[in-house]
């Protein structure tokens, strides 16, 4: 099993930049407006599931506890 999850958390470095990509992505999607400017409703599922291994962040990569 890859401790991916795991390095990445326990790396301040990497804990940094992944922060740095959600506010990106925050930033992005406050900034969606509809013709009325009203803000447009999204949903972000960021590490949507663990039950296949197809992403890094899936079963076979990481523990339950670690995907918790």
């Amino acid at each position: 099993m890859d401790p991916t999850i795991q390095r990445m958390f326990s790396d301040p470095a990497a804990m940094q930049r992944y922060d740095s990509w959600l506010d990106k992505v925050a930033n992005f999607m406050t900034s969606l407006k509809g013709a009325n400017g009203k803000p447009i409703p999204m949903v972000f599922r960021q590490l949507h599931e663990h039950t296949g291994s197809w992403f890094w962040w899936g079963r076979d990569h990481v523990s339950l506890e670690d995907y918790k």
